[in-house]
């Protein structure tokens, strides 16, 4: 008895230039792990006065903005015996990890070579976060991971529920959730859950409702006189870093926060002029990916729209590259849907060197142009390790 030979695979079924996509994800997994290695170096030296600080603004001192998120995780660091920089820790470890492994997913399931480009950006959560130790672990991952759960093919009511959940909490953590309102409505329209158009209604509806109460609790509460209860609650649950509260928690009690400050800023700065080449260097890629896709008007300035409503942050509060990196992530994540759903169809592949050449420019040039990036911050944290 002769067993049949299984038929080779034809050449023409396998996809040209699926190792970029293969590359992209490979890339991915080494900025989660970085991200990670930052995480673990900020829990061992108790905690950074931005990157967990910010998570544990609480109400001690009074109603602030913020402050109900934080005393969420107070209370829950209370009931579970951890310290509140634990619960931070966890809670952060938990988020970025579903961040990049649903981002890995989204952009492995992509069947067109061309879809790479839109993690190729300079602006792009990934990249950023890998040159800039700052920029991550905020609390513009949580709109981003509510935004790629929707974007992930094959979405339920499940699904919906916890996007939506993540949108809200992240709305009361941090204005920045309020602007994501839009592109994760507009996400809910681009990407329809496998449920009844009364329960999408319904959810969308609940969602929008917490999300402005939140922000008219941010602006009627935006500071307070006297920072130094929030960091008692703090320190009465568990020690922390020296300078714990030295940064987030402190800017919440300066009067002059605002568009004053942005000027003086603005007046001291010596690099403003790079914002513009990083802005161009950032949406470049994404640029060129619309360019070989030709989408219909229509759904471009769809997408365009929800990318838009950052815009507001960028006279109130000075991280600029923050700001840039949200919107590109944002426009990325949306494209990267679409193209899992056949909808979006760049052809043909850029050529290799074309690739190389995006890549050059997302980790040199661009991050080089990015504010709040030091020269060589890349190279250095490959070379040295990503201290904090």
């Amino acid at each position: 008895m002769t067993i049949p030979s299984r038929p080779l695979p034809d050449a023409a079924t396998v996809r040209p230039g699926q190792v970029w996509i293969w590359l992209a994800c490979g890339g991915l997994g080494l900025a989660w792990l970085g991200a990670l290695q930052v995480l673990w170096r900020c829990l061992a030296e108790g905690g950074q006065k931005w990157l967990q600080a910010d998570w544990l603004i609480n109400l001690a001192a009074g109603p602030v903005r913020r402050g109900p998120f934080g005393e969420a995780l107070i209370r829950l660091a209370e009931l579970s015996g951890l310290t509140p920089l634990a619960v931070v820790g966890l809670v952060q470890a938990v988020l970025v990890s579903a961040l990049f492994l649903a981002t890995l997913r989204l952009v492995a399931v992509q069947t067109r070579p061309a879809m790479v480009l839109a993690v190729l950006s300079p602006g792009f959560f990934a990249v950023l976060w890998s040159a800039d130790a700052l920029a991550g672990l905020r609390k513009e991952m949580i709109p981003l991971l509510a935004l790629v759960l929707l974007a992930l093919p094959r979405a339920g009511l499940g699904r919906l529920v916890v996007s939506a959940g993540l949108l809200a909490a992240g709305a009361w953590g941090h204005e920045v959730g309020v602007l994501m309102l839009p592109a994760w409505g507009i996400a809910l329209l681009l990407f329809p859950p496998d449920c009844s158009r009364r329960a999408q209604g319904a959810v969308a509806a609940v969602t929008a409702a917490v999300v402005l109460w939140a922000a008219i609790y941010a602006l009627r509460h935006a500071g307070v006189a006297d920072t130094a209860p929030i960091c008692d609650r703090i320190l009465q649950l568990g020690p922390v870093h020296p300078a714990f509260c030295d940064g987030a928690i402190a800017w919440l009690g300066t009067s002059e926060n605002g568009p004053g400050t942005l000027r003086r800023a603005l007046d001291a700065s010596h690099n403003l002029l790079l914002l513009p080449v990083a802005i161009g260097l950032a949406v470049a890629p994404l640029a060129h990916l619309c360019r070989l896709a030709k989408p219909d008007r229509h759904l471009l300035a769809l997408i365009l729209l929800a990318a838009a409503p950052p815009l507001l942050l960028y006279p109130l509060a000075i991280d600029w590259g923050r700001w840039v990196s949200l919107q590109v992530s944002t426009l990325a994540i949306l494209l990267l849907g679409l193209g899992a759903r056949g909808r979006f169809r760049p052809e043909p592949c850029p050529r290799p060197a074309l690739m190389v050449l995006w890549l050059f420019l997302a980790v040199a040039a661009g991050l080089q142009a990015m504010t709040e990036v030091h020269p060589g911050a890349l190279l250095f944290r490959l070379l040295h390790g990503f201290a904090v």
